[in-house]
């Protein structure tokens, strides 16, 4: 009987797991590092987010907004010169902007560059070649944009882009 029960219990919680479609407000995320595209941004080719908020934390900020993206995501495109007008307007009051791509292919390398130089991007923009990132994060709708406070637990989540919001947020 107690066998039956525990995998009665184990299948719950997988499923419950399983059905999860994104961080929710309050939780702690999970760390990682990722290889930098536009290394002379942050001078050092790999970027962990830790580096940004709890104790450890070389360079601690009050927030960090993490960016999914893809270059095939037309929205994801038409945000990130947004992202670095936000970055530029509140790096100095203590924001970290990171822009993960989750293309596959490494050939979309070069073009992940070519957006980030073209968009005036200061902040560091990291490959997640294999999603390994973003299924930890839940990514599954593009663009999808977490802020992380300083304890390193979420803030906000918004999945998607609003022409009218950006400009709100810059005005």
């Amino acid at each position: 009987m107690a066998v039956v029960t525990f995998a009665v219990v184990l299948l719950i919680v997988s499923t419950a797991a399983a059905d999860k479609d994104r961080y929710e407000v309050g939780e702690e995320v999970k760390n990682f590092t990722l290889k930098v595209v536009n290394s002379e941004v942050a001078g050092e080719p790999y970027v962990g987010i830790d580096r940004y908020y709890g104790p450890d934390a070389k360079e601690p900020k009050k927030a960090v907004l993490l960016s999914f993206f893809a270059t095939y995501c037309e929205p994801c495109k038409k945000e990130m010169p947004f992202l670095a007008a936000l970055y530029d307007l509140y790096r100095d009051k203590g924001l970290m902007v990171l822009s993960i791509s989750i293309d596959k292919e490494p050939e979309k390398v070069e073009e992940v560059a070519t957006l980030a130089k073209d968009s005036n991007a200061k902040f560091p923009i990291l490959s997640d070649r294999f999603n390994i990132v973003a299924k930890r994060y839940f990514i599954s709708k593009l663009p999808c944009v977490y802020l992380i406070d300083a304890a390193g637990k979420v803030a906000m989540v918004n999945v998607g882009y609003n022409d009218d919001a950006s400009r709100i947020m810059l005005e």
